[in-house]
């Protein structure tokens, strides 16, 4: 018996194609896995669930089949389009990025597709653009207004109106590796309907849009967003989590954080601070340097095990080891402190005084 039709596997992972394919650990806040036809998922995971440092980044399996090779890259493409995986970063949307790059689509490529036609994935993965922090926008406002018609008994269908001018919410949001910011400013104007004005990070004035909340096709599901930006319309994927808001829509998956009431960020929480903080959950297996030793950036300070995987970690700045906070064999967290460092510059003022 012969071979029949076509067979394209991909492999959700949870790591970050914007910083080197990093792994990534942490609660997964929403799954489901797509179906269809001639789609075909593996995975072991839970609507809510956990992804922990102890095994490897992948967390599920999408195949898709048919009667010829371009009608299973669709299904799967479709498929990936379908799939809700939120919470921390995952390779979704670059594995989206490059079933649909053409060179793939011609099938004339080998193993080196990558650096051949993507060697930049962070330049190659969708950015949100101003509809899509706009939409953010229109979905935190109406999630928090329900939140309070919840609390308070108020009637849903008093939710947004006014009885004089309506004074515009303002929403500040972080989103990105880089931690972008965006000022939003939210004027309803209606149950379903917002007018936001969103300034990015940098800039005064900023640009208008109005975005409206729709039905969706399949109103069961808790997760789809129906809406029209401008009257553009359009559909996505969504979630939220406390102060979290995971946003699908254009190829382009961002979690938005709501910092508008946060009290403002010190120099310590900026990057190349002195503040070496670990990446994801892991265990130290070495530790190179100890307190009072100079170190230069990109000098290896520690080695961090994540998910099967070593990862050296490096200062990101010239300076003097102020402190150790870890030992080889600890497990360590995200975000976790490991190494303090003084700046060179910070060293010599000490020094003055």
């Amino acid at each position: 018996m012969g071979w029949r039709g076509h067979a394209i596997e991909v492999r959700l992972c949870a790591e970050d194609p914007a910083n080197d394919f990093l792994p990534q650990t942490g609660p997964v806040v929403a799954w489901r896995a797509p179906n269809g036809p001639g789609v075909r998922v593996d995975h072991g995971l839970a609507s809510v669930d956990n992804v922990s440092p102890y095994y490897d980044s992948m967390q599920a399996k999408v195949i898709a089949y048919g009667a010829d090779r371009e009608t299973a890259r669709r299904r799967l493409l479709k498929a990936l389009d379908d799939t809700v995986f939120f919470g921390l970063p995952s390779n979704r949307d670059f594995l989206r990025v490059t079933l649909a790059h053409p060179a793939f689509a011609s099938g004339e490529f080998d193993t080196g597709f990558i650096d051949a036609h993507l060697p930049e994935p962070a330049a190659a993965l969708p950015a949100p653009d101003s509809r899509h922090q706009a939409l953010a926008g229109a979905l935190f406002h109406r999630d928090n207004a329900r939140a309070f018609a919840a609390r308070t008994g108020v009637n849903h269908e008093l939710l947004n109106w006014h009885n004089s001018n309506p004074t515009p919410t303002l929403l500040s949001l972080r989103y990105g590796r880089d931690e972008s910011k965006v000022r939003l400013h939210v004027h309803p104007q209606g149950a379903a309907e917002y007018r936001v004005r969103v300034v990015a990070e940098g800039e005064d004035e900023g640009v208008e849009h109005i975005i409206r909340l729709t039905p969706t096709a399949a109103p069961e599901d808790a997760h789809a967003v129906g809406f029209d930006c401008d009257g553009v319309p359009a559909a996505g994927l969504c979630a939220r989590a406390d102060d979290q808001l995971w946003l699908d829509v254009g190829g382009a998956t961002v979690a938005y954080d709501d910092v508008s009431l946060a009290a403002t960020e010190t120099r310590g929480d900026a990057a190349g601070s002195g503040e070496v903080k670990a990446h994801s959950d892991g265990r130290i297996l070495q530790v190179d340097v100890e307190a009072g030793q100079s170190v230069a950036r990109g000098e290896t300070l520690l080695v961090l095990e994540a998910m099967k995987m070593e990862f050296q970690v490096v200062a990101e700045i010239d300076g003097t080891v102020d402190d150790v906070l870890v030992a080889a064999g600890d497990q360590v967290a995200a975000r976790q402190l490991l190494v303090a460092i003084v700046a060179n510059a910070e060293t010599d003022a000490k020094a003055d005084g």
